[in-house]
């Protein structure tokens, strides 16, 4: 109702950023890892994209990673230099898809240092500053190698040799003497976080069973000379 003499107030706030809806975010991240014997890997990251305007798609890659291809939809594209202002690879996304999938594929070199009976392999943070909402780590191992028990590879201390010892002996149902099974634990998944290292703690059977052979000889001659 129109009121002669009143006024009237308008102040216009700007909405926090955090609270905007992002342009785009990822529905699904798949990382698949597979270990070569010595350690190096080849990594293929694999993005779900729900995008509503995007026109470039951040991907960040820590030190040491070296990018093999970067596919579009079935389509190779190639991989941009990383930009002085967000330092990360900005890749142009073809318009107007809504939920196209990047798929890129990195390799890593095996680890410097490796450990006699257990040994440690990681993967790579290849981490986009895009909202993510499921995330899942597919590896595969190499044949005539199996993983430590996962309950046993939590922890960052350093251990003795026969802590690593027990360890690979209660991942080994029949203990370390039994004949060592090539087919087993080649594969697992497991989620992942952008906040934690990934790694797995492998060994290899045989080696163990020589040593768990040997072993036995040692203790068996020990309690001949003992009794």
């Amino acid at each position: 109702r129109y009121e002669p003499g009143r006024q009237a107030t308008v102040s216009l706030h700007l909405r926090p950023k955090q609270n905007t809806l992002s342009s785009a975010w990822i529905n699904r991240c798949t990382l698949k890892t597979k270990y070569s014997l010595d350690g190096a890997a080849t990594h293929e990251v694999t993005w779900h994209l729900e995008n509503h305007g995007l026109d470039r798609f951040p991907i960040s890659l820590p030190e040491g990673v070296y990018p093999v291809q970067i596919i579009i939809d079935g389509e190779s594209t190639a991989m941009p230099p990383i930009d002085n202002a967000t330092r990360q690879h900005l890749i142009p996304l073809p318009e107007p898809r809504r939920n196209p999938v990047i798929a890129l594929t990195v390799t890593t070199v095996a680890p410097k240092s490796a450990g006699f009976l257990k040994q440690r392999w990681s993967a790579p943070l290849i981490t986009t500053s895009l909202p993510v909402l499921s995330r899942n780590w597919h590896v595969t191992l190499p044949p005539g190698i199996q993983r430590v028990d996962i309950e046993a590879t939590t922890g960052t201390r350093s251990q003795n040799w026969y802590e690593i010892w027990y360890e690979i002996w209660r991942t080994r149902l029949w203990g370390s003497l039994s004949s060592p099974s090539m087919a087993e634990n080649l594969e697992f998944e497991s989620p992942w976080s952008e906040t934690e290292p990934l790694f797995v703690s492998v060994y290899s059977p045989s080696l163990v069973h020589i040593w768990g052979i040997a072993l036995a000889i040692a203790i068996s001659i020990g309690a001949a000379f003992l009794f």
